[in-house]
């Protein structure tokens, strides 16, 4: 997962390693060199695509120069990825399938039938996840013009660029990358049967990358609290697998609705096949804190998760409005944890017997946090 973050807000963009090894490593390159710092999306055209990683701004000189580009790649186009909006492809030369650099491109449509069958098919090597294409969309609806950027660049046609009253053109009315790194990973150990898990940080899980082995992966649930009651969005690789519009379908069948992505702070039910205890592999950006949450958390049940280890009465105390239980699941045991804030103010052994008359496990006693990995029920009346 790359996470470029714009003057107008992050893209992160999920990375088909295992499918376009090279165009990977090469987009990689010029990550890990900060080369894409301080660039400038150049180039959009509406309903079509927004492409940058060819051109740095200096904010001294107030001028252009181009990013300087490493060997060419090669295509590593495949009908499996088609130019589909969201995705993100490579720009080349025209008439030289194997000339991508450092040029990249946001699909804002599906173009599959242009982009995929002229000049050998681009390489869509990721696509943009989370809250990313509103950040697209965003640049997509700029005004665009025709800028000379001097000799050593000459005009470039098709430029974003929110002039907002101003008769010149900086970086301030550009739309700017400011930065663009590897976002880090971290592991996730699941036990075979129901793991109650969470996504404690701001970089968002693909669900159809992250569980797409069937025989690891039985199904994906995550609760979708709101104002009607909520409801369950469901996965399942297997049905996935068999394309289509089955898993779409069995979904409507049931009331559900497919789930695509799990977004900071979300917790989520997996199902791991029997003898296939699995370590899931998940990027990881900025925690999730407690008082994150507090304007998120609905009436009623969420399913949620924080990536700071933090005890539930803490939890708790972050909160803006009341919590009534607060529950997480122990895997290898099939029991809950438990616990209820107006039981804790009643002081005493009043919450500690409540607990063990219901067989529940006690955060307190059993020294369990809520933190990385951990996804949890909160009540709110």
């Amino acid at each position: 997962m790359v996470r470029v973050e714009t003057s107008l807000g992050v893209i992160d963009i999920e990375l088909f390693d295992t499918a376009a090894p090279a165009t990977v490593a090469n987009f990689l390159t010029y990550v890990q060199s900060a080369a894409f710092d301080g660039t400038f999306f150049h180039r959009s055209v509406p309903g079509f695509v927004i492409q940058g990683g060819g051109y740095r701004w200096n904010t001294a000189s107030n001028t252009v120069a181009p990013v300087p580009a490493n060997a060419p790649v090669v295509n590593e186009f495949s009908a499996t990825r088609s130019n589909l909006r969201g995705t993100v492809a490579m720009a080349k030369l025209g008439g030289d399938p194997n000339s991508a650099t450092s040029q990249w491109f946001v699909n804002l449509a599906d173009n599959a039938a242009n982009l995929d069958h002229q000049n050998g098919g681009f390489t869509v090597f990721g696509k943009v996840v989370g809250n990313g294409m509103t950040v697209v969309d965003a640049l997509a609806k700029w005004p665009v013009y025709s800028v000379n950027f001097g000799l050593s660049i000459g005009t470039l046609t098709g430029v974003p660029v929110d002039l907002a009253g101003s008769t010149s053109i900086t970086a301030a009315n550009l739309a700017m990358v400011t930065r663009a790194t590897l976002l880090p990973t971290r592991t996730l150990s699941l036990l075979p049967g129901w793991n109650l898990a969470g996504n404690g940080s701001d970089a968002p899980l693909n669900v159809s990358t992250a569980f797409a082995d069937a025989q690891r992966f039985v199904t994906v649930w995550k609760w979708v609290a709101g104002a009607s009651g909520g409801f369950w969005a469901f996965y399942a690789p297997a049905l996935a697998a068999q394309g289509g519009q089955v898993l779409a379908d069995y979904a409507a069948s049931k009331g559900y609705q497919v789930l695509e992505s799990i977004q900071a702070g979300e917790g989520f039910w997996v199902n791991v096949a029997q003898n296939q205890a699995s370590v899931l592999t998940v990027p990881y950006g900025n925690a999730v804190t407690s008082g994150a949450l507090s304007s998120v958390l609905q009436p009623g049940w969420n399913l949620a998760a924080i990536g700071t280890t933090t005890p539930p009465q803490q939890f708790v105390t972050a909160q803006t409005s009341a919590v009534t239980t607060l529950w997480a699941w122990d895997s290898a045991r099939s029991q809950w944890y438990f616990y209820a804030p107006d039981l804790a103010a009643k002081g005493g052994m009043v919450l500690t017997d409540y607990i063990a008359s219901k067989s529940y496990l006690d955060f307190a006693t059993e020294s369990k946090s809520l933190g990385f990995g951990v996804g949890f029920w909160v009540n709110r009346p």
